[in-house]
């Protein structure tokens, strides 16, 4: 989709057939949006709960479950507890952007969310969706649409925070992405492992240890020479860390 910036259009603040264009809405990630300009909130204090809604929010969309929340949340405690820090330093340092209030790119608004579920600065007036070869401006739906989805979310990961919700992955994981493109091809790169954790939107991978990485190299080396193709064990069978 090609983003488009457009001035002010004062006659398409019409209300919008939700039936039929609602689920092609910027929350959801699937159409180019024109923002608001930021509006001042007053500041607050991001804890653990605040943090790690962003991080699902952003990753897995408003209407993300609480058990792919559980496994995001499993990546950036498994990083809090290396790197001797807080949950929610761990997750600004996976999804710097998520915390980023200065950002003015579509998803701006991930920044502004709050615990009351007061309408994000930020969020969206309009989306440039293409329809039929064109693209179109299209008013997009209101915060209060939303606002329900978020703070569900928002009590999901407080949940999830105080060690209620389970995480879904057979075993324990280090990464998430996108199961296709760039992270995909890292991950398969780096050697990681995919992980099952259910219907998730994202994969997850853990990090073999040391020795059984050494190992498969090793095998995909005897492989190479012998002239058998190398393929990676994405299966997640192999025993944890």
């Amino acid at each position: 989709m090609t983003h488009v910036t457009l001035p002010p259009v004062r006659d398409l603040h019409r209300p919008l057939p939700w039936g039929r264009w609602g689920v092609a809405l910027a929350a959801l990630g699937l159409a180019s949006v024109v923002a608001t300009e930021a509006h001042a909130q007053p500041t607050i204090d991001i804890d653990d709960q605040l943090a790690l809604a962003r991080v699902c929010a952003s990753e897995a969309g408003l209407d993300a479950s609480a058990a792919e929340c559980a496994a995001i949340h499993q990546v950036l405690d498994r990083r809090a507890r290396r790197l001797h820090t807080s949950l929610t330093d761990a997750a600004r340092a996976y999804s710097t952007r998520v915390f980023d209030p200065a950002r003015r790119d579509a998803r701006a608004w991930l920044a502004h969310l709050r615990p009351d579920g007061t309408e994000p600065a930020r969020w969206p007036t309009m989306i440039v969706a293409l329809r039929e070869g064109v693209h179109r401006v299209l008013p997009h739906a209101p915060w209060e649409v939303f606002r329900v989805r978020w703070l569900r979310l928002y009590a999901d990961a407080g949940r999830v925070v105080r060690g209620q919700q389970p995480c879904p992955c057979e075993f324990p994981v280090d990464h998430w992405g996108m199961r296709s493109g760039i992270d995909l091809e890292r991950a398969q790169r780096a050697g990681w492992v995919e992980v099952s954790c259910g219907p998730t939107r994202n994969a997850f991978w853990r990090i073999p240890p040391r020795s059984v990485r050494r190992a498969e190299e090793a095998a995909a080396a005897e492989r190479s020479s012998a002239g058998t193709p190398s393929t990676p064990d994405t299966s997640g069978s192999t025993a944890p860390p």
